[in-house]
C-alpha cells in the first residue's frame, strides 16, 4: 500500500527536522517516494488531502479509479468501492484502517467500475432519488443488472440507508450534501462538502476523455455545480491524474454548447468497452457522445 501526504504539511517531518536528523529525514523521504513509484508495490495508492479526507487510487486498474474516504467524528462516508479488479486487496480492509468509525457506502453511479466488492460492506446507502427507491424491494434490496456490473455473480445490493439529495448530512462534526448530476448517467451523484471546499465529482467531470450521455442533462449538472461552488473549491474527480480547476467546469459547459449549436464531424470512432463510439474534441475537451436508446436504463434500471 502506497501512503502520500500529498496535501498536508508534513508534520511527522518536521519532527525530523527539528531533531537536527536531516540525512534520517531525506532518507524516510526517499523511501517514501520511490515506494510509491513502484509499479508493483501494491494495487492502492493512498493521498491524504487533509487529516480526515483521503483519495484512494487504483493506477493498476482498467479504468483508473479513484475512490474518496471522507471521514467525520462519528462515522465516516466512502465513495465508490473501487474497480473490483483486484483480488489480492480488500478495499473494505483499507478503509476501515483508515477511518477508525463504521463505514457508509455510496456509489457515484451504478456502473462496473465503481461498484467493486460492495457487499463486503454492511452499510450501503442509497440517494433518495424516486427513480432508485422505486426499484427497492420489501426488503430494500436494489437489483443490478448484469449489463452494468459485467458480473454474473453479483445481482442486488442490500441497501442499509437512504440519504436525502440537497440537504446536509452529519458524519459528526462534518456535513456533506449530495447531489443528483446527471448527464453521464441517470444515477450520477456529486457530494458537497462547504466547510472543506471540496466538490466530489464522481465521472461527471475530470481531466480526460469525457463520457456524455445526455447534454441536456449534463449541461444542467454542470450549471447546477457552478452555482453551487466557486474558485475556491478542490475539484476531487473519479479518474484522471490531475485535479481540474473550478473555472474548467464553464470550460467544459462551453465547449458542449458549441457542439450543440454546430455538431460538427467526430474526430474518430474509438473502442469503448467492445463499442464503437464517437469522440469529439472541442477548445481542447475531448468527450465521447453518442445518446443511447437506453439512456434511462443504462444503469441497474431493470431488464438492461
Amino acid at each position: 500500500m502506497c501512503l502520500i501526504r500529498r496535501f498536508l504539511p508534513l508534520s511527522p517531518f518536521k519532527l525530523f527536522i527539528t531533531m537536527k536528523n536531516q540525512p534520517l529525514f531525506y532518507l524516510f523521504l526517499f523511501i517514501i517516494l520511490t515506494s510509491c513509484q513502484k509499479k508493483n508495490s501494491s494495487w492502492f495508492c493512498i493521498e491524504q488531502v487533509d487529516n480526515k479526507t483521503y483519495r484512494i487510487r487504483e493506477t493498476k486498474s482498467s479504468q483508473g479509479n479513484i475512490s474518496y474516504l471522507i471521514v467525520g467524528d462519528k462515522k465516516a462516508l466512502l465513495f465508490d468501492s473501487g474497480s473490483g479488479e483486484n483480488q489480492s486487496e480488500s478495499m473494505k480492509s483499507l478503509v476501515d484502517s483508515l477511518a477508525g468509525v463504521p463505514i457508509i457506502l455510496l456509489h457515484s453511479h451504478f456502473h462496473f467500475d465503481h461498484m467493486g466488492n460492495s457487499n463486503d460492506f454492511s452499510s450501503i446507502a442509497l440517494p433518495n432519488l424516486p427513480a432508485l427507491s422505486s426499484l427497492l424491494d420489501s426488503n430494500m434490496v436494489l437489483p443490478l443488472s448484469e449489463k452494468m456490473t459485467l458480473d454474473t455473480t453479483k445481482t442486488s445490493l442490500k441497501i442499509a440507508k437512504i440519504l436525502p439529495l440537497n440537504a446536509s448530512v452529519d458524519l459528526g462534526n462534518r456535513e456533506i450534501q449530495i447531489q443528483h448530476t446527471a448527464g453521464h448517467s441517470p444515477d450520477s451523484f456529486c457530494i458537497i462538502d462547504k466547510d472543506s471546499k471540496y466538490l466530489f465529482a464522481g465521472d461527471l467531470v475530470y481531466k480526460g476523455l469525457l463520457r456524455i450521455n445526455q447534454l441536456n442533462d449534463y449541461q444542467n449538472s454542470l450549471s447546477q455545480l457552478i452555482k453551487t461552488c466557486d474558485s475556491t473549491y478542490l475539484i476531487l474527480s473519479a479518474h484522471g491524474e490531475d485535479n481540474l480547476m473550478y473555472s474548467d467546469l464553464d470550460k467544459i459547459k462551453q465547449a458542449l454548447i458549441k457542439f450543440q449549436n454546430k455538431r460538427p464531424e467526430a474526430r474518430k470512432k474509438i473502442d469503448f468497452l467492445g463499442v464503437k463510439k464517437k469522440m469529439y474534441v472541442i477548445d481542447g475537451i475531448p468527450f465521447i457522445y453518442e445518446l443511447s436508446k437506453d439512456y434511462l436504463n443504462e444503469s441497474l434500471l431493470i431488464g438492461s
